[in-house]
Formats: C-alpha cells, sequence, structure tokens
C-alpha cells in the first residue's frame, strides 16, 4: 500500500469553561504534515491568571497527554518560558523532560531577552 508523503493534520482543542466564562484551553497538535514526523505532536496550554491553583492545568494537561496517545502519537513536545518554574513543574510531573534550550528565544519591549526551554514527553 502507498503512504502520502504528507499526511493532513488536526489541531485538537479543550477549552474549559467556568461560568460561561473561557478560563483555559490545551492544544494537541502535529509537529509537521509528514511521515517522518507524524509521531510527534505538539503542546500548548493557558490558563487565566483569576484560575491558577485549581488544578486546570494539571486536569488540560492530562486530558491532552491522554487524546494524543489515543491519535497514535508516540511522544509530545513543547516550549516554555525559562524562568517559568510553577508552569515547568506541571510539565514535569507529567512526565515532560528538558531537552534544550532556545537561548534569546524572546525579545522583550525594554530590549531584555527570555530564554525557552524545549521539553519532551514520551507516551
Amino acid at each position: 500500500m502507498h503512504m502520502p508523503e504528507r499526511l493532513s493534520c488536526c489541531r485538537i482543542n479543550e477549552p474549559r469553561y467556568i461560568d460561561n466564562k473561557l478560563v483555559a484551553n490545551g492544544t494537541i497538535y502535529c509537529m509537521r504534515e509528514n511521515m517522518k514526523t507524524r509521531h510527534r505532536a505538539g503542546y500548548g496550554i493557558a490558563v487565566l491568571k483569576d484560575y491558577w491553583d485549581l488544578g486546570i492545568g494539571h486536569m488540560l494537561t492530562k486530558c491532552c497527554l491522554d487524546y494524543a496517545k489515543k491519535l497514535g502519537y508516540e511522544q509530545v513536545e513543547l516550549q516554555v518560558v525559562a524562568d517559568n518554574k510553577r508552569t515547568v513543574h506541571v510539565y514535569e510531573q507529567h512526565g515532560f523532560k528538558i531537552c534544550g534550550t532556545i537561548e534569546n528565544a524572546e525579545k522583550l519591549k525594554d530590549g531584555t531577552y527570555r530564554d525557552l526551554l524545549m521539553m519532551l514527553c514520551k507516551l
């Protein structure tokens, strides 16, 4: 059977609402649309500050990792600001490991830079 060189990709969103207000969202998406990298998924999450410390980030991360595994992904990758210790800790609790650093990845308005950590979770 001939497999296409490029595959169609989907993006899976997991929004969370409280009192009809969107307070958080987690997203799983394919990293690239080709045969060599179709085992890799990217992950992103956002939780409004007023809703931190309620376990929403943990819940979304678990839900998205479970879903990525069901979709057949073998690993999930993300980038996070290096000084965001709170979020790095959540990811580590779910099996993510730091696999690299992108120095000066973000340039802020005041001219300073922030590094990004690359993290990977094998499913």
